[in-house]
C-alpha cells in the first residue's frame, strides 16, 4: 500500500470520527430538549348590540304619494262681450282679492270693466217698450170700461125696441098697422139687436187682449232684468275671495262670452287625492264606516317629518283601472299664520291606520334568511347566543311581525350575525327598545289607549 492510500483512508477515518463525535453530541443535546407545552386558543367573545323584545299596542301609518289641488279654484270666464275699459290694479298675479258674496252694503271696485253701452240701451230699450205695453194696457182697461156702458145702453135699446116690435106684431096681427109699418118696426128691431151683439161680441175679446197684454209686460220685465244682468257683468269681480294665480287680459282687449279673464285660488282649503292599494283603502273605509275621519300626517317627502295635519273625507267607489289603485281624499285647512299648503305641491301622506293590538315587532336586521313567511334569529342568555326559527306574520319597513316563538324581555343579536353561531359568546355593548327603532319608522306608531273619562261627579288627576 502506497503512502497515498494510507493517507487517504486516514483522512476517511478522521471524516468518520469527527461524524460520529457530532451525531452523539448532537443526539445529548436532543436528550436534554423538553417538550412544548401544549395551550388552549382562547376563547373569541364578540361584543354586540341587542334589541329586548317587547309587546305593544302599535298604530299601522298607510302612506301615499300625491298632488294638492285647491277645494275651490275657478278661472273666471267673461259673461258678456266688449271691449275691457278699466282694468284695477289689483288685477295681478299672488294678489289677495276679495269676493263678491260680500254684503251690498259693502261694495266691491271691478277688478275690470267691460264697455257696458250695448247693454244699457238694451236696458233702456226695454223699458220704453214695457212703458209703452202698459199705457196699451191702461188704453184697453179704458176701452172696456166705455164697452161696458155701452153694452148696458144697448141693452136697454135692446128691449125697448123688442117692445115696439111686439106691440106692431100683434098690431100686425089684429090688421091694424100695413105691411109696411110691420117690416119697419122689424128692421129697427134688428139695428138695435145686431148693435147689441157687436158690443157683447167686442166685451169678449177684451180678457183675450189684456192677457196678451199682460204677458208682453212680463216678457219685457224679464228682458229687463236680463239687460241689468248683463249691465252688472261687465263689472266683473273675484266669485269668491282667494288669490289671483292667472290673468289673461288687458286694458283694451275685446273679449267674447266665455273668454278666459282670470284664475282665482282659494287657500283656505286644500285636497289631496292619494292613491292606495285596495286592502289599505279597505282598511281607512273601515274607519269611514264607523263616522271617524282618519288623521293625516303630511310631509314633502318621505324622509322628512310632516308639516301639515289634515283628515280622510271620503274615498272613491271605484279603482283605477291602469294603476289598481283607490284615490283617498285627504282635507288640509291652511290656518293663518302657518306655512300654507299650495296647489301643485308634491307631497307624501301619513294616514292613521288600524290598531295592531299586543303585537311583537322585531326589527328585520335582526331576522336571518330571505324567506318571506320564516326565518331565524339569534337569542341572546347569559353571554351566549342560542339560534330559534320564527314565523313572520308581515314585514312592514323595517319592523317584522312575529307569532308566539318569543317571549317580551328577551334579547335578540343584532349585530356581528355574519359571524356568530349556536353557543358563541357575546358581551352586549348597547341594548335597543321597541320605541327606539320605532323612532326612524314612518309606518309604525306607538298606540296608547287614551284613559277614560271619569264618571260624572269625580274629579280625575
Amino acid at each position: 500500500m502506497t503512502q497515498r492510500q494510507r493517507n487517504i483512508l486516514l483522512n476517511v477515518a478522521i471524516c468518520a470520527a469527527v461524524i460520529a463525535a457530532g451525531g452523539g453530541i448532537f443526539a445529548g443535546l436532543a436528550a436534554l430538549r423538553k417538550e412544548p407545552e401544549t395551550k388552549e386558543p382562547p376563547r373569541q367573545v364578540f361584543n354586540v348590540t341587542v334589541f329586548e323584545v317587547e309587546a305593544a299596542d302599535l298604530r299601522e301609518i298607510i302612506s301615499g304619494f300625491g298632488t294638492v289641488v285647491a277645494d275651490r279654484e275657478v278661472e273666471y270666464s267673461a259673461q258678456v262681450g266688449g271691449e275691457i275699459v278699466e282694468i284695477s290694479p289689483l288685477l295681478k298675479v299672488g294678489t289677495l282679492v276679495a269676493g263678491a258674496s260680500r254684503s251690498e252694503s259693502e261694495p266691491l271696485d271691478p277688478l275690470l270693466r267691460i264697455d257696458p253701452k250695448v247693454y244699457v240701451e238694451r236696458e233702456t230699450q226695454a223699458e220704453n217698450a214695457l212703458a209703452e205695453t202698459e199705457a196699451q194696457k191702461n188704453l184697453l182697461a179704458g176701452q172696456k170700461a166705455n164697452n161696458g156702458r155701452l153694452v148696458e145702453q144697448a141693452e136697454q135699446d135692446e128691449q125697448d125696441a123688442k117692445a115696439e116690435y111686439d106691440r106692431a106684431k100683434a098690431n100686425f096681427a089684429g090688421k091694424i098697422i100695413t105691411d109696411s109699418a110691420f117690416t119697419q118696426a122689424r128692421l129697427e128691431y134688428n139695428r138695435y139687436y145686431s148693435a147689441l151683439l157687436t158690443l157683447q161680441n167686442e166685451a169678449t175679446l177684451f180678457p183675450a187682449q189684456e192677457e196678451t197684454l199682460k204677458q208682453q209686460i212680463l216678457s219685457l220685465k224679464t228682458k229687463i232684468k236680463l239687460a241689468s244682468i248683463e249691465v252688472g257683468h261687465t263689472h266683473v269681480n273675484a266669485p269668491f275671495s282667494g288669490v289671483l294665480s292667472e290673468v289673461h287680459v288687458e286694458k283694451g282687449q275685446l273679449v267674447q262670452p266665455g273668454s278666459k279673464l282670470f284664475r282665482v285660488t282659494n287657500l283656505d282649503v286644500v285636497e289631496i287625492a292619494v292613491p292606495l292599494h285596495a286592502l289599505d283603502a279597505a282598511k281607512i273605509h273601515e274607519r269611514l264606516k264607523t263616522g271617524r275621519q282618519p288623521s293625516v300626517e303630511i310631509a314633502v317627502n318621505e324622509t322628512t317629518q310632516s308639516i301639515w295635519t289634515g283628515r280622510v273625507t271620503r274615498i272613491a267607489p271605484r279603482a283605477d283601472e291602469a294603476t289598481r289603485t283607490i284615490d283617498v281624499f285627504v282635507e288640509v285647512t291652511n290656518e293663518p299664520g302657518a306655512i300654507p299648503l299650495l296647489p301643485g305641491t308634491f307631497v307624501q301622506a301619513r294616514i292613521e291606520g288600524p290598531i295592531l293590538k299586543n303585537a311583537i315587532a322585531i326589527p328585520r336586521d335582526a331576522v336571518l334568511g330571505s324567506h318571506p313567511e320564516h326565518g331565524r334569529v339569534f337569542v341572546v342568555k347569559e353571554g351566549v347566543t342560542k339560534s330559534r326559527t320564527v314565523k313572520i306574520q308581515r314585514r312592514l319597513e323595517g319592523m317584522a311581525f312575529v307569532e308566539d316563538e318569543l317571549s317580551p324581555g328577551e334579547q335578540l343579536l343584532l349585530t356581528n350575525l355574519d359571524v356568530v353561531k349556536d353557543g358563541s359568546h357575546v358581551i352586549v355593548q348597547s341594548q335597543r327598545s321597541l320605541s327606539e327603532e320605532l323612532a326612524g319608522q314612518t309606518t309604525l306608531q306607538p298606540h296608547s289607549t287614551p284613559k277614560a273619562a271619569p264618571p260624572v261627579g269625580v274629579s280625575g288627576e
